[in-house]
């Protein structure tokens, strides 16, 4: 049975992400942290799927691995989205 109410949640938490991402943004002021604030947004989107068919979450910030959890625990294939989100990760990850 699906959990609208906890993928809300998930949303809901994405969404105040994004507000503060814009906020930082229309100031001018700490790219970095516009940065951190929409990677979350994204991982907490995607997080929202499995929340809302009931699977486990497990707690990560890898945006890498999001993806494939979620092909892999909802069955779907890997998208072109997903190889790009993998390929990005790799360059976005501090040295």
């Amino acid at each position: 049975m699906p959990n609208k109410s906890l993928a809300e949640q998930w949303l809901v938490k994405a969404w105040h992400d994004l507000k503060s991402a814009q906020i930082l943004y229309d100031a001018g002021h700490f790219t970095d942290s516009i940065g951190c604030d929409c990677q979350q947004a994204i991982e907490k989107m995607l997080k929202s799927f499995l929340a809302y068919e009931n699977k486990k979450i497990k707690r990560t910030h890898d945006l890498a691995k999001t993806p494939l959890v979620l092909s892999k625990t909802l069955g779907m294939q890997k998208t072109p989205a997903q190889k790009c989100i993998s390929s990005m990760a790799v360059f976005a990850r501090p040295a």
